[in-house]
C-alpha cells in the first residue's frame, strides 16, 4: 500500500487538461504583467481558441451524482482559466515549468527575437526582421477568408492571429520602440489588431505595394549597434 506522503499533490491531469494548461503556460508571462481588463481579454481569447478546434474542444466536470461528463459552459471555462494561471505550484509539479515572469520580459527590451513583431511603419513590409517575415505570411493565409467574412468573422480571424503569435514558444510579442530610447515594449493586444486590420483591408498590400514610406527596424538597428559599441568602449 502507498502511504500518503508519497502520493502526488494533484490528480493526474488528462490529455486535453495537459494541453490546455501548456497553453496556459504560454501566456502566463503577459497575464502577470496585464491589468484586470486585459487579463480578462486573455481568459477570453483562450476559451475562444479551445472551443475553435475541430472537434471543438470542452470544459468537461464529472458529476458526482450519475458519474457522467458535462460541459461546465463558458463562465465557469473562464473563471477556472483565471484560477489556473495563479495556481503556480500546480503548473510547476505537473509539468515541471518554473514560471519567472522576469525571464521574458515585455518592458525595456533592448533587442528583438524571431518571436516578435515589429510594429510601426511600414511593419508588414519589413524584410530584414525574421519575425515580422514570419507573422506576415500567418497573415497573407487569412486574407481570402478575411474577405469573405462579415464584421464578427474578421473580428474573429484577427484575434485569433494574435491567439496564435502569443502562444508561441518562447511567447510572441508585438513590440514597438520607445521615444528616445533604444529598449523595446510589448504595445499589446488592441495596437496589434489596428496594425493587422489595415494591412488587410489595404488594397496595395496585395501585390507587395507599400502603404507606408518607410519601417522602424533599420533605424532601431543602427541604434543598438551604438548602444553596444558604447558598452564594449566603458
Amino acid at each position: 500500500m502507498t502511504s500518503s506522503s508519497a502520493r502526488p499533490p494533484h490528480p493526474r491531469p488528462m490529455q486535453g487538461t495537459k494541453k490546455y494548461c501548456r497553453l496556459i503556460t504560454k501566456r502566463r508571462v503577459e497575464y502577470m504583467l496585464s491589468d484586470g481588463s486585459h487579463r480578462r481579454k486573455i481568459v477570453n481569447s483562450l476559451v475562444r481558441k479551445w472551443k475553435s478546434q475541430d472537434p471543438p474542444g470542452r470544459f468537461l466536470k464529472r458529476s458526482t451524482k450519475t458519474k457522467l461528463w458535462y460541459d461546465v459552459g463558458d463562465y465557469s471555462a473562464k473563471e477556472k482559466t483565471a484560477s489556473l494561471f495563479n495556481e503556480k505550484d500546480f503548473l510547476e509539479k505537473q509539468f515541471g515549468i518554473v514560471l519567472d515572469k522576469n525571464a521574458y520580459p515585455m518592458r525595456e527590451i533592448l533587442e528583438p527575437t524571431k518571436n516578435d513583431f515589429i510594429v510601426g511603419r511600414g511593419s508588414f513590409l519589413n524584410k530584414e526582421h525574421d519575425g515580422n517575415i514570419i507573422f506576415r505570411k500567418m497573415v497573407n493565409r487569412t486574407r481570402a477568408s478575411f474577405e469573405r467574412a462579415d464584421r464578427a468573422g474578421k473580428q474573429e480571424i484577427i484575434s485569433n492571429l494574435i491567439d496564435d503569435w502569443r502562444c508561441r514558444e518562447p511567447m510572441g510579442r508585438f513590440l514597438a520602440r520607445g521615444k528616445n530610447t533604444i529598449f523595446w515594449h510589448d504595445v499589446g493586444d488592441e495596437k496589434a489588431e489596428d496594425r493587422i486590420r489595415q494591412y488587410l483591408k489595404d488594397d496595395n498590400s496585395r501585390d507587395g505595394k507599400p502603404f507606408a514610406k518607410r519601417g522602424v527596424f533599420n533605424n532601431s538597428t543602427s541604434q543598438l549597434e551604438q548602444h553596444k559599441e558604447s558598452e564594449k568602449s566603458k
